[in-house]
């Protein structure tokens, strides 16, 4: 018989769920809470007492973290060492997980909520559950929203094994759940780290952001970070307005084959043009908009030549980024120290996504390429 625990906040659909589970097989264990509910709705389980001889205890903070309930879920049905403990302890092992967290974010979501309401919706023993159970997906699913029941039914009657994808979930789950829980104490502490920096390792503090008075940081991101695509061959520091107009520049160039030349101005083309050849690229860009490209960006998608370097010489130009540059063109350039020259190579970024923050959330999109 395959063995189910179940420790739900988030009583949505559990009933019938459950009731699934038993058609199909399963020995349902459960949590005080969960076990009432199931119960006045005529579900026959085991509580989690029965299994452990132990009482929930500290108000309930302490009922599922327990010796009989982990080796059920940890132990690998495939490691004879483990099985050989399996039977050696009477061991019972669990097939399936199913926890939804305390309301932790909406608890400290509400008005006047105090530090005492917040610190008792961390959840330890339903994270502990939901880990243990994904790190063995192996042996065990792991369910942590009532969406996923559904899908958890039909792929028990196809026979479809949904372990990994929903260990995956799971994961997210208890990331998030984290991730919230430190910003909380983030706040209540004054610490002044951004919330990014729980997310990435990886990140170059800038100088300022758009104004003096506002710090900024580049963060490193995707399977091809920024600095992995671009590679700064001269010149000062990249500002935050530098990036910006980088990045532009760069998802503009990528749209032409033949030779062709961007210029970029605040983020905005001030001309686009190809030609015969990058010269006649460039003097086509830049008589679209003849004021415009001063402090501006350049960028070509061909190796820079020494001729075109000349011609854009003639004006003040903040950043040239190429995906080469010939040698008598870069020692020609590097003449001005002001200026920086930025080399790139084009990266798939297909299956990537674009963020912006608006307030109070943030938009998601597939890049378009």
């Amino acid at each position: 018989m395959k063995r189910a625990l179940i420790s739900v906040y988030n009583k949505e659909g559990i009933v019938d769920f459950t009731k699934e589970l038993i058609k199909n097989g399963f020995e349902i264990v459960s949590t005080s809470g969960t076990a009432r509910l199931l119960t006045q709705n005529g579900v026959k389980l085991k509580t989690i007492e029965e299994i452990t001889k132990a009482p929930e205890v500290l108000g309930g903070r302490v009922k599922t973290l327990q010796h009989l309930v982990f080796a059920g879920i940890l132990a690998d049905k495939n490691n004879p060492s483990h099985q050989a403990e399996v039977k050696k302890f009477g061991f019972k092992l669990f097939d399936l997980v199913v926890v939804s967290l305390y309301p932790f974010v909406k608890t400290v979501g509400r008005e006047n909520c105090t530090t005492e309401e917040a610190i008792e919706q961390i959840d330890i023993g339903g994270v502990s559950l939901i880990r243990a159970a994904a790190k063995n997906y192996s042996n065990v699913c792991v369910l942590v929203d009532p969406s996923q029941y559904k899908p958890y039914l039909a792929a028990l009657k196809s026979g479809e094994n949904v372990n990994l994808k929903f260990a995956s979930d799971a994961f997210v789950y208890v990331g998030c759940y984290d991730i919230r829980i430190a910003e909380y104490f983030g706040k209540i502490s004054g610490r002044k780290n951004g919330i990014l920096d729980l997310f990435y390792s990886d990140y170059h503090e800038l100088r300022y952001g758009e104004n003096p008075h506002q710090s900024a940081k580049l963060y490193e991101v995707g399977s091809q970070s920024f600095s992995d695509i671009f590679e700064k061959l001269h010149g000062k520091e990249l500002s935050y307005i530098n990036i910006l107009d980088i990045d532009s520049a760069y998802n503009l160039i990528r749209e032409f084959d033949e030779p062709s030349c961007v210029i970029i101005k605040h983020t905005n083309p001030s001309g686009a043009a190809s030609g015969n050849n990058i010269n006649e690229a460039y003097k086509r860009a830049f008589q679209c908009d003849t004021v415009s490209p001063f402090g501006g960006i350049v960028i070509v998608n061909k190796e820079l030549d020494l001729q075109t370097a000349e011609e854009i010489d003639k004006i003040f130009t903040e950043i040239v980024i190429a995906p080469s540059f010939a040698k008598d063109a870069y020692d020609f350039l590097i003449k001005k120290k002001n200026r920086r020259l930025i080399k790139y190579n084009i990266q798939d970024t297909s299956t990537e996504y674009e963020l912006k923050s608006v307030t109070g959330g943030l938009l998601m999109q597939q890049r378009d390429n």
